[in-house]
């Protein structure tokens, strides 16, 4: 018989034109458990409204920079379900990224894969190291502290943030150094 592998990670963030409701997607960036990443920018549709200068002023990116260099929602749509094709999605703001995934989804009219908290890659990642003489309450204060710790450093490293790549890359970076594996500070450029 042969063992179960599970299906790898795919770690998304996307950044949004607002946190208000009739907000959409502006930025989608993804990573893979081997590291290669994409970041797209989205053109915003015509019905497509909402805009939160308080969110313009966290993410930095402006109307006009999406209509010049946006991509269109269903071409972004696309190739995030192609990304995320036979890989457990996931993402630290699971109803935000989950519902903006839904309408750029939409969009195109594919249906947006499930998206699952990172919580998942970060809890498999960390199973190795545990004491497997230990409690499982045991076991689980161990692995929240772990996780803490790596999270913790990473919140501490210098980086942009509420930009979706780097915040893609930060998930992964996390899960990379819980599972004890080393990764460059940023993605490739």
């Amino acid at each position: 018989m042969t063992p179960h592998v599970p299906a790898p990670f795919l770690f998304v963030d996307v950044e949004a034109s607002s946190l208000r409701e009739g907000g959409f997607p502006i930025e989608v960036a993804w990573v893979t458990q081997d590291g290669a990443c994409e970041s797209h920018l989205v053109r915003p549709r015509e019905e497509w409204r909402e805009w939160s200068a308080q969110a313009a002023s966290l993410h930095g990116l402006t109307r006009g920079m999406l209509r010049a260099h946006g991509r269109a929602a269903q071409d972004v749509a696309r190739r995030f379900v192609q990304a995320a094709h036979a890989r457990r999605v996931v993402s630290d703001a699971v109803a935000f990224d989950g519902a903006w995934l839904s309408m750029l989804c939409e969009a195109a009219g594919l249906v947006a894969p499930t998206l699952l908290p990172v919580q998942l890659a970060y809890a498999e990642a960390v199973a190795p190291f545990l004491d497997r003489a230990a409690s499982r309450p045991a076991q689980a204060r161990m692995a929240l502290q772990v996780v803490a710790r790596h999270e913790a450093a990473q919140e501490a490293c210098d980086r942009v943030r509420h930009r979706a790549l780097p915040d893609a890359w930060a998930l992964f970076r996390t899960w990379r150094a819980i599972a004890g594996a080393s990764v460059p500070p940023a993605p490739p450029a």
